[in-house]
C-alpha cells in the first residue's frame, strides 16, 4: 500500500556573489511529499508562526537563555530552534522530481500565485 502524496513546488533566488557580475539565478524545484509528513510541517509552520506572538514569549525566552548561559549550557534562543526545527520537517520525506532554472519573469508569475 502506499501512502498519499502532496506535490508541490519551492521558488529559489540564488545570488552568485563569488563572480565578477553577482548574477542572480531563479530556480523551481518540482517535490512530493507523503501526505502525514507535509501535514506535520503545515502544522508546525502554524504553531511557530503563531507562538512568538503570545505576549511574554520573549520575557521567557531571554529568561530561559540567562538561565543557561549561567549553567554553562548552549544557549540557543527558542526562535531560532524553532526555525531550524520548521525548515527540517518542511524537507523531511520529500523526494526532489526536477529543479529548473527559470527566467525572471517566469519566477515573478509564479511567484505572485
Amino acid at each position: 500500500m502506499t501512502l498519499p502524496r502532496v506535490r508541490g513546488y519551492s521558488l529559489h533566488e540564488i545570488h552568485h556573489l563569488r563572480t565578477s557580475d553577482h548574477r542572480v539565478a531563479y530556480h523551481v524545484e518540482l517535490w512530493t511529499q507523503p501526505l502525514h509528513r507535509w501535514l506535520a510541517a503545515r502544522t508546525y509552520h502554524r504553531y511557530d508562526m503563531t507562538a512568538f506572538r503570545l505576549p511574554g514569549f520573549k520575557t521567557v525566552e531571554q529568561l530561559t537563555l540567562a538561565w543557561k548561559m549561567r549553567r554553562g549550557r548552549p544557549a540557543i534562543p527558542w526562535g531560532a530552534e524553532q526555525d531550524c526545527r520548521c525548515y527540517l520537517l518542511t524537507h523531511r520525506g520529500r523526494t526532489v522530481l526536477a529543479a529548473v532554472e527559470v527566467d525572471k519573469q517566469t519566477y515573478d508569475r509564479l511567484k505572485a500565485r
